[in-house]
């Protein structure tokens, strides 16, 4: 009997530790016949010359195989064992489902999909999201309208025009409409900074690839004929004409930091509806942002055929940054309170280049194009891409009229492109690990699929391929960053207040803010509340980044509007770079 459970024991302890020896990462949600596919293979020991197989879901039969080769890189940054590998399955090409799986049972199988469009037919995901960050509108789905107490916002104004903690009311009350827009984030705080931002994104994606939105209309509010992504741009235009109700006054944001202090609520239950302020200064990255979001909603809205439309953003537009350019502009502001400064933009000169080409565009007044060129030599390169760095986009913009601006972009794309072939970092991103700099990471990817939809240039393209594969699965995680409820391996757990509190409902779309440094993370982590080693994602951190899929997590898994535009910009441009 002894015996018998002795060599039951072993048996048992076998089957339980049957795929813990290796991890396949790839991009679950799929390839396009004809591009690029790379997987790899993390291990816990050396599994050199390891036979892989493909076979056909349908028929079983193997379609490819082949052995892995050595070790190419020891645990790292970016690794969390030291045995890792990369193979190529490129040649796999036909339309269908696979698995690929390692001989000797030594890693869970991968399934493989080899679809004609993977990424536009994921794109209305994070639009749904975005629609459910609408505030005061009727059409989401998840919860009740919020926030119409924002049709009458009271003006603050900051008491020390250097103090961006001084915000207060007037001496004699002012109020002007603030309803409509996204809230930014799991909180209910509303910034033109950010709206703006996720306007032009969404609004760019459709410029780019318009037809892989005509068919989406699921949530079509029955209100006007638009897709969705266009009803979804029309909202954050409309919000953004409110923003300079008349020349001296110019909304920064909607809200102010007690939406920190009052605890978790539906929006519909905030008790701060009708008490939230309309901030306001002439700052110039948000009036920057504002115009060019607009000047390009002008540009398709007359595209479109509704010229009294576009008229009306272009003239707009065109109010709001004249009024940018004036000298008692203010070269930034935003509200400060002893944790955050939110959205702190210390750089206007590519908003404002931003905005004048995009007039430019629609107009074809020479003066705007003059005014771009000269921001474009003030604001060259970033080294950086977020909602506080968009010189790449803006000297995209005018680099066919100027094509000094095409070296500026290069200064940027050379950059991130040298930092994703640095030794160790395997899955190509393009800069450190920051908080939410997932978003960072696909917006450069999605740069470099436009840039060279835009010019044919193929010198970029590991940035557009490995950043798109990096997103939906291909990272030590083995997780696709973006919720979907009838897919394994995705985020499942965002912060935010609307799914904490309806725990029956799926977060469908929701695209989290990734893996962060681990220095901030450790910093923070005292304000999570949960045990990060019963976390399943733990054991696949590195010694500079983690990632926690942990609603607590507001670091790694919070979700912003302007990650949201991210997202669908990168899906845009990678649908239709990869079926070219």
């Amino acid at each position: 009997m002894k015996q018998f459970m002795t060599a039951f024991s072993i048996l048992f302890l076998c089957a339980a530790t049957v795929f813990s020896k290796a991890y396949i990462r790839y991009n679950y949600i799929g390839y396009n016949p004809s591009r690029e596919k790379r997987i790899v293979v993390m291990a816990e020991e050396g599994i050199d010359g390891t036979q892989w197989t493909l076979r056909d879901n349908e028929t079983g039969e193997e379609v490819l195989s082949g052995n892995i080769g050595a070790s190419v890189y020891e645990r790292g940054d970016h690794l969390p064992f030291d045995y890792n590998y990369v193979f190529d399955i490129t040649e796999l090409r036909e339309v269908g489902e696979y698995t690929l799986s390692l001989a000797g049972d030594i890693a869970e199988p991968a399934n493989i999909v080899i679809h004609q469009d993977p990424y536009g037919d994921l794109i209305s995901k994070p639009l749904r999201w975005l629609r459910e960050a609408r505030c005061g509108s009727d059409a989401v789905e998840d919860r009740e309208i919020c926030h119409l107490g924002d049709k009458k916002a009271e003006v603050f104004r900051r008491a020390d025009p250097h103090d961006n903690g001084s915000w207060g009311p007037l001496d004699e009350p002012k109020y002007f409409d603030g309803h409509g827009g996204w809230h930014d984030a799991g909180d209910y705080l509303k910034f033109s900074l950010t709206c703006a931002y996720t306007t032009y994104y969404i609004l760019r994606a459709y410029d780019i690839n318009p037809s892989i939105f005509d068919t989406l209309y699921n949530n079509d509010d029955g209100q006007n004929e638009l897709n969705d992504l266009l009803d979804e741009a029309q909202w954050g235009l409309d919000f953004l004409m409110r923003t300079m109700p008349d020349t001296n006054e110019f909304m920064i944001m909607i809200g102010h930091n007690e939406d920190h202090h009052v605890g978790y609520r539906l929006p519909q239950d905030d008790h701060l509806d009708g008490e939230r302020p309309f901030l306001s200064a002439l700052s110039i990255p948000q009036m920057g942002y504002t115009a060019a979001a607009l000047a390009l909603g002008a540009t398709i809205f007359e595209e479109l055929g509704r010229e009294e439309q576009a008229q009306e953003y272009f003239e707009k537009a065109q109010l709001i940054y004249r009024r940018a350019l004036s000298d008692d502009a203010e070269a930034t502001a935003w509200l400060d309170d002893d944790a955050n400064p939110f959205y702190r933009d210390d750089t206007n000169f590519d908003n404002l280049q931003l905005a004048a080409g995009e007039l430019y565009r629609f107009s074809g007044d020479p003066s705007y194009l003059e005014d771009a060129q000269e921001f474009a030599d003030l604001a060259r390169g970033a080294g950086w891409k977020a909602w506080t760095a968009v010189n790449m986009t803006a000297h995209m913009n005018i680099m066919d009229d100027y094509p000094v601006a095409q070296n500026y972009l290069y200064l940027d794309l050379d950059q991130f492109l040298d930092n994703s072939r640095a030794a160790g970092n395997i899955w190509g991103i393009p800069m450190r690990y920051v908080w939410a700099g997932l978003y960072s990471y696909i917006g450069v990817g999605a740069t470099a699929a436009e840039y060279e939809l835009l010019t044919g240039n193929t010198g970029y393209h590991s940035l557009a391929r490995n950043m798109t594969d990096y997103l939906l699965g291909y990272n030590n995680w083995g997780i696709c960053f973006i919720a979907i409820e009838d897919m394994e391996n995705t985020i499942t757990e965002p912060n935010s207040q609307i799914y904490m509190l309806q725990a029956d409902k799926f977060p469908e779309g929701a695209i989290a803010e990734g893996p962060g440094d681990r220095e901030s993370w450790e910093y923070y982590s005292t304000y999570f509340g949960f045990d990060m080693h019963a976390e399943w994602t733990h054991k696949f951190n590195t010694e500079a980044g983690v990632f926690y899929d942990n609603r607590k997590d507001f670091m790694c898994m919070e979700t912003t509007v302007v990650g949201m535009s991210d997202g669908i910009y990168l899906l845009a441009v990678a649908s239709k770079l990869f079926n070219n």
